[in-house]
């Protein structure tokens, strides 16, 4: 298991890095086991953020908080065991119940160099902006203040996302932010939304003007998010006081399990399919052993395209996967693993949805500005567009073009050597 500890405020938390195909196997008493173990509160967080678990120190802290009948959780579970009682695995929104009792909040200290770690990482690959799919409204004023500051060096489109996901947090963003470019570095217009948890986590659902994106992996859940896009877009096309479905740039986050009529409603309806090619890479050693033959409808990009999707933006959800666009480059491209292996032999998994290395670093680039109403601004080197841009030390497209594993090996290979963020140099040299 990988991990990562922090100890503050007399808590351990540790964010595990571990997927296991059993579907929770493990009990707050596993953490107990050890004296020294059960004598601190200690919360895990599974590292897609859906699924956590606790011991027995952190489940007697949150006793006061959990409902009543904690078998019954909106968009969330808490895990019973047979004596009723909680096990210590906590769901989806049922993580709030013990989350916001034991982990920290940092201050503004702590934010800022979180915020200088992470934009360094991004420059050091070559990202230039990201797309944030979960941004607090109550976060909104630091960021502001790091703009100001000089100290947002990348362009971030934030999505907020409300944390009472039935409840309307829209209001909370500061007018002077709402629907403009803050300094350059900070864009909000968009809201996220969530209809289903993460499918290692066993969570899927299966079979005033924000652009919205809404969290959807199993095919019954993108199924859902398609039919309520498409009975609104009917009633406001006859209202004629909305702008039609494609104007609107409704995107699905995620969209890894879909029906081929749902795949070609989604190219219909303008709906954007925002997908990440990691997620593939890393769920195919066992996604086929949860869901049989719905397989063939998961991470489904080539069909997409086929279908008439006209843009598929591609992202890389870090830090869940990790920060490196080429990781997400090499997985669209070959559908495998880093080391060239896939369950399906070393043509890749299910090789009739690989992407060109063009159709991928489009995704990353001129889908992505698209999807985040930029393209007229960002997304292509082309005169009257910003200045945004990485320089690598090879031509790995071209190289990953010849199909060989060698080519594709190139694309790992690269290294970024600047990055350019409105005409400066912020990573590397020229």
């Amino acid at each position: 298991m990988d991990w990562w500890k922090f100890s503050y405020r007399g808590a351990l938390h540790v964010a595990a890095a571990t997927k296991s195909g059993a579907k929770s196997p493990i009990r707050s008493a596993d953490l107990d086991s050890d004296p020294r173990l059960a004598s601190v509160p200690i919360y895990l967080v599974r590292i897609d953020g859906h699924a956590s678990w606790a011991n027995g120190k952190v489940l007697a802290i949150a006793a006061k908080v959990l409902p009543s009948d904690p078998g019954k959780v909106e968009g969330g579970e808490i895990v019973l065991g047979s004596d009723g009682k909680p096990t210590g695995i906590f769901v989806d929104n049922a993580m709030s119940f013990v989350g916001e009792q034991v982990q920290p909040i940092p201050d503004e200290e702590q934010r800022s160099q979180q915020l200088e770690l992470a934009t360094k990482e991004m420059l050091k690959y070559g990202l230039t902006g990201i797309h944030d799919a979960g941004v607090d409204p109550a976060d909104l004023p630091f960021l502001q203040r790091a703009v100001d500051l000089g100290r947002l060096p990348v362009r971030m489109y934030a999505m907020i996302l409300c944390r009472n996901q039935t409840g309307y947090c829209g209001d909370r963003v500061p007018e002077d932010l709402l629907h403009k470019n803050y300094g350059g570095r900070l864009y909000v217009r968009s809201a996220k939304l969530m209809l289903d948890g993460a499918l290692g986590s066993w969570g899927a659902a299966m079979i005033k003007g924000f652009q919205v994106n809404i969290h959807a992996i199993g095919d019954f859940a993108n199924k859902l998010v398609l039919d309520a896009f498409e009975g609104n877009m009917q009633r406001w096309d006859k209202e004629a006081r909305q702008p039609r479905g494609a104007d609107l740039r409704l995107r699905i986050e995620h969209a890894q399990i879909m029906t081929l009529p749902d795949v070609y409603r989604t190219a219909k309806l303008g709906v954007i399919p925002s997908v990440q090619p990691t997620h593939c890479t890393s769920d195919m050693s066992y996604v086929e052993s949860r869901i049989g033959k719905r397989a063939e409808g998961a991470y489904i990009w080539k069909t997409f395209l086929d279908a008439g999707v006209h843009h598929l933006p591609l992202g890389s959800d870090f830090p869940i996967e990790r920060v490196n666009p080429l990781l997400g480059i090499y997985a669209a491209v070959t559908r495998k693993a880093a080391n060239g292996t896939s369950p399906h032999g070393p043509d890749g998994w299910h090789p009739r949805e690989k992407l060109s290395p063009e159709e991928a670093l489009r995704g990353f680039t001129l889908d992505a500005a698209y999807a985040s109403f930029q393209e007229e601004q960002s997304g292509s080197i082309a005169v009257g567009k910003l200045a945004d841009f990485a320089v690598f030390d090879r031509d790995f497209l071209a190289a990953a073009s010849t199909g060989t594993v060698e080519g594709e090996q190139s694309i790992l290979q690269a290294k970024c050597v600047a990055t350019v963020v409105d005409g400066v140099v912020a990573y590397g040299g020229l």
